[in-house]
């Protein structure tokens, strides 16, 4: 009798589950989307050329085994905006911030809609990932200036831009690498908090279909400040409006020691020479590579970082306003033609003060044609051209990237340096960090002038008219050392083609007329420099 109730129970508990994953299958199993339910892909993009668009996608898919985005494509249900005539003249978009490198190219593969129904679904597992996907590729992970100002710097402003981390189900990325983006931190939880899950392609299953329920493609570049030279030689990126003010969220402080290549061959003499000069704690780093969190946090304090020329000084971006940077470069090296922490320091609202200091003494030098060719190293070169290049003591020349053998040769030797000639840059720059830091004041705009109006009056056998106006409203709210209030006025007659300009320092101005003469009037507030709107719509008068 309770085995007959029990079977029952049974049967009737797996009916019920059975109805339960008929009906939520979809969502218990969302991951994984069988052939009837994907759609025909969509995109939208905007932009000039492939270095500026910026796309968004609906359901692109990701060829494993070919490491091919494909599109959908459906005469009925695709939409298509904002495309290049020729998306492969070089291409569609980057998935990189760095420019001028084909690496990073991203196009996509197209073919019909039911191709994938009735032809892939046989050979290939289909999978979605559900929200919204940012699709990207890192230029250089072992390299920390690579790493901040092509990566992460780039990837917070896209973030930000598309609505914060929280709008960003995963970050897929398309690169070479197998470690994840968080690799130079050891507690990558703290960085989880700005930076959402990462899926690599070296983790995705080769006979599996990968479909973004919705993606987007392209960087923040305007947030990059530097060109490395695959094009045209290095050189700051000529930015008319950078938002430095992203990048100097992310400042804190390091002091920098360089122990594997491009030493500085006195470090000891040269450590005991700042401490005595400076009456200050000198932090040694010896190796970057482990706990860079705990250097970031311990250096927030620094007031002077001291470092050679290397990737290493990007960490110069956590220096707080006020302090100063000194980069030293080795012999033969223009500091003038070499200078993205320079262009960093320089940015508006950085307030960081850079010095640098020039080895001029070839004896003070010590190269090493036995490393590598791409750390320096002459031993693959002929007798001939390794004893041009060791009997060269001309300054380098401006280079592309990055291969040119003296130029790596130099770049890359230690140097002794020399107290003489540092001693007054070391002064100048502890001078200038132990100043108050003058804080920049908010330039803001004044609004229009508004309350525009003008009266006819007669003096005598004169006639004129007065204009009075009321200043820009919001120039009550502007608490800043923005002092100057001044106002540009122009009048035109109404039957000539030309005006007349003139400016004020108080809201009216008197001309004087001829009875049957009109005019348009048009008025704008001057605040210092800063200019605010003219009124739309001239006061006739």
């Amino acid at each position: 009798m309770y085995l007959k109730y029990f079977i029952i129970n049974v049967f009737l508990v797996v009916i019920i589950a059975l109805v339960v994953f008929k009906y939520l299958g979809f969502v218990l199993n969302s991951y994984d989307l069988t052939y009837h339910q994907i759609r025909p892909s969509s995109v939208w993009c905007l932009g000039d050329n492939h270095s500026q668009r910026r796309c968004r996608f609906v359901n692109l898919c990701f060829k494993t085994d070919t490491n091919d985005y494909i599109f959908l494509t459906d005469d009925k249900q695709s939409l298509k905006s904002g495309l290049p005539l020729n998306r492969f003249s070089p291409t569609l978009a980057d998935m990189s911030s760095v420019v001028n490198h084909n690496q990073f190219y991203f196009n996509y593969v197209e073919i019909p809609f039911d191709v994938l129904i009735d032809n892939l679904t046989k050979n290939y597992e289909i999978k979605t990932l559900l929200g919204k996907t940012l699709i990207m590729s890192r230029f250089k992970t072992d390299n920390l200036m690579h790493y901040f100002h092509d990566d992460l710097i780039p990837l917070y402003a896209t973030l930000q831009e598309l609505g914060g981390k929280q709008q960003i189900s995963a970050i897929f990325l398309d690169d070479i690498y197998n470690q994840p983006l968080y690799k130079p931190f050891n507690n990558k939880d703290n960085f989880e908090v700005v930076f959402p899950k990462s899926i690599q392609r070296s983790e995705l299953n080769k006979k599996t279909i990968y479909c973004f329920e919705e993606s987007f493609i392209g960087l923040h570049k305007s947030i990059t400040w530097y060109d490395y030279g695959f094009r045209y030689p290095q050189q700051p990126i000529n930015r008319t409006s950078i938002d430095s003010q992203l990048i100097s969220k992310t400042i804190r402080k390091l002091n920098i020691s360089r122990k594997q290549n491009r030493k500085i061959l006195n470090e000891k003499v040269f450590v005991e020479f700042i401490s005595d000069f400076t009456k200050l704690a000198v932090i040694i780093v010896d190796d970057l590579s482990d706990n860079l969190e705990d250097i970031i946090k311990t250096v927030m304090c620094a007031q002077i970082l001291i470092g050679v020329h290397g990737s290493a000084l990007i960490l110069s971006l956590f220096l707080s306003p006020g302090s100063s940077l000194i980069e030293l470069f080795p012999f033969a090296i223009n500091p003038n033609y070499v200078k993205p922490f320079k262009t960093l320091t320089q940015l508006q609202g950085m307030q960081i003060h850079y010095f640098y200091w020039k080895n001029h003494l070839k004896n003070n030098t010590f190269v090493h044609k036995e490393y590598t060719k791409e750390f320096g190293g002459i031993e693959h070169l002929t007798h001939e051209q390794q004893l041009k290049i060791e009997n060269t003591d001309e300054e380098v020349g401006q280079q592309l990237c990055c291969s040119d053998p003296y130029w790596l040769y130099r770049i890359y030797q230690d140097t002794v340096v020399d107290l003489t000639s540092f001693t007054p840059i070391l002064s100048n720059a502890l001078e200038k960090s132990m100043q108050p830091m003058i804080k920049n004041d908010l330039k803001i705009e004044p609004t229009v002038v508004t309350n525009l109006m003008c009266f006819r009056y007669q003096t005598n056998d004169l006639f004129y008219i007065k204009i009075i106006w009321q200043k820009p409203w919001n120039l009550n709210y502007i608490k800043t050392s923005q002092k100057q209030i001044k106002y540009e006025i122009i009048i035109q007659e109404f039957t000539l083609k030309s005006a007349n300009v003139s400016v004020v320092d108080i809201n009216e101005f008197t001309i004087y007329s001829k009875p049957i003469l009109s005019y348009n009037i048009w008025i704008r507030c001057k605040l210092d420099h800063i200019y605010g709107p003219f009124n739309i719509n001239p006061l006739m008068c």
